[in-house]
């Protein structure tokens, strides 16, 4: 795989705009969310749309231990993505990102 961004929240908003974007700059994409058909469809989207090569991965990002298995077999696949956008989840408090709970 040449360079690519792996995008959570890549279903739809933000990270599915991002996932264009990306798409456009020349970036293969692992994408990432709750809905594999959501994904689905932006990954027809995408690659029609770009040469570039989509990757979906059904991803919760609630379940911690989800996201440390995604992690491990996306750096072993794909190894360290050049671009990593976290998208998905709910925003939830006003502290600064190094003093959020990981819960959060």
């Amino acid at each position: 795989m040449a360079k690519y961004a792996l995008i959570t929240g890549a279903s739809s908003g933000i990270g599915r705009a991002t996932a264009f974007a990306l798409a456009k700059k020349g970036y293969d994409l692992v994408i990432a969310s709750r809905s594999l058909e959501k994904l689905e469809a932006v990954k027809k989207e995408v690659e029609a749309a770009e040469h570039v090569s989509v990757t979906p991965i059904v991803l919760d990002v609630t379940d911690t231990a989800a996201i440390h298995q995604t992690t491990e077999v996306v750096l072993e696949k794909f190894g360290a993505p050049d671009v990593l956008v976290n998208d998905a989840g709910l925003a939830r408090g006003l502290e600064p990102y190094a003093e959020t709970e990981e819960e959060d």
